[in-house]
């Protein structure tokens, strides 16, 4: 399939038919991923194989994924874009079927029953988000500045020096008012 994508799919049939979905997504159908994006019209570029694996009674769901989406770099908190890229790579069980029975770094996935392409999609992007995002290394406009309060210095003796935080605690456990 090319073009529209179905809203509800059953992976395991799609493998047994070798089926191939491509197209696009709103980012807006995928509700936790568009809550950390700065906008939501974006659409996600899919690519997603279903076939049967080597073995005869493996089906594999592989695929490439992508979106450019609008997100807030932790570092200077300045809009940025990013782009998201995911090549997911599991094999589709039946209900019941064993997921230890494969090797250890294979995902898996229950795939017999009707699932929201938006959300299977959605899972590996959110696997795909970095944990902390900001712009390249060089590139982020407050790099080097820093954030939050403001620097106070105090003059002593001709000397700066920064006021201790902690120092009206210190006071308050000596007894000092």
């Amino acid at each position: 399939m090319s073009g529209s994508l179905p809203a509800i799919v059953i992976p395991l049939q799609l493998a047994e038919k070798g089926a191939r979905l491509r197209g696009r997504l709103p980012l807006k159908a995928m509700r936790r991923l568009a809550a950390m994006c700065r906008d939501d019209t974006e659409r996600v570029a899919v690519d997603l194989r279903f076939e049967r694996g080597a073995a005869r009674d493996l089906y594999e769901m592989t695929g490439n994924l992508s979106a450019c989406v609008r997100v807030r770099c932790q570092r200077c908190l300045e809009e940025m874009e990013l782009e998201l890229r995911a090549e997911p790579r599991l094999v589709l069980l039946r209900a019941g079927e064993d997921p230890a029975a494969f090797s250890p770094e294979m995902e898996t996935l229950i795939a017999d029953q009707p699932v929201a392409l938006s959300d299977l999609v959605e899972d590996e992007l959110l696997l795909a988000l970095p944990m902390f995002t900001a712009h390249a290394a060089g590139a982020c406009p407050g790099a080097g500045r820093a954030v939050g309060v403001p620097r106070a210095d105090t003059a002593r003796d001709g000397v700066r020096t920064r006021p201790k935080p902690f120092a009206v605690l210190d006071g308050l456990k000596r007894g000092d008012k």
